[in-house]
């Protein structure tokens, strides 16, 4: 299941640090002293450019904050606000606590806490949606204002995604068997937003049955990619349960590594 993470960004200070680590990505180089060596090969392979936009919540009072940064997985899709709308999304690539790097780029706050739960995001983009706007979709009061980073549930996570079409089609939330099975079993009729969601969930079953790792060998070619830059080809029905129509047959979806940039 894809998240709604909704974040406010209001003016001063956690509009300095959108501009500082959002509009200005954070080049992994710089700060490479307090990156461990796993994060930051992964990163380096998620992002070869060799920077990324970041982001991060503090523990919060009482660590309100760590229980909801917890549910956040890659694919989930954070919504910045701030002055009655929201006006930029992005799409979370890698998660990482990290105070050290979280103290380097943003400091400390009042309460001498840092930004160390961190998400860093690919796809940012502008927005322009009202707040009422927003609201309405989400069945929320037409007055509510965000007051601190929030994850929606899955229902209104799915409600909003389907009034605005902020999906990656890179970066997929992991997907168990039974998941993928139930998408599947989704499929009874043609309905755009069905496919779609199916194949998402479709991409992410395969990618995990397939690739051990974060990098993989390309079947048609050989060459080896980071696999979030690469789609799992699959065929459904597998030709035999097809011909037999039979309860024993094998309904494991044949599968092939495409490149998908």
């Amino acid at each position: 299941m894809t998240s709604v993470i909704v974040q406010p960004c209001g003016r001063g200070g956690p509009m300095a640090r959108y501009h500082d680590t959002i509009e200005e990505p954070v080049v992994f180089h710089d700060h490479a002293a307090v990156i461990p060596a796993g994060d930051l090969a992964r990163l380096t392979g998620l992002f070869p450019g060799g920077s990324a936009p970041m982001w991060g919540v503090t523990p919060g009072r009482r660590n309100v904050n760590v229980g909801p940064y917890h549910n956040v997985q890659v694919g989930d899709v954070v919504m910045f606000g701030g002055q009655n709308r929201y006006f930029a999304s992005g799409t979370v690539a890698y998660l990482q606590r990290n105070a050290a790097l979280a103290e380097a780029l943003w400091g400390r706050d009042a309460k001498d806490q840092t930004w160390e739960y961190m998400y860093v995001l690919d796809e940012i983009r502008p927005l322009d949606v009202p707040y009422g706007e927003f609201n309405a979709a989400a069945s929320y009061d037409p007055g509510y204002l965000p007051q601190g980073f929030r994850v929606l549930g899955e229902q209104k996570s799915r409600v909003v995604l389907q009034r605005f079409p902020l999906l990656s089609e890179r970066h997929v939330p992991p997907a168990t068997e039974q998941q993928y099975e139930d998408a599947l079993a989704t499929l009874t009729g043609d309905l755009d937003r069905k496919v779609e969601a199916s194949q998402r969930v479709e991409q992410a079953y395969l990618r995990r049955a397939l690739f051990s790792g974060p990098y993989a060998r390309y079947d048609l070619c050989g060459r080896q990619y980071e696999i979030d830059v690469m789609s799992a080809m699959s065929s459904w029905p597998p030709a035999s349960s097809a011909a037999t129509n039979s309860t024993n047959a094998d309904t494991s979806p044949s599968t092939a590594t495409a490149c998908s940039s």
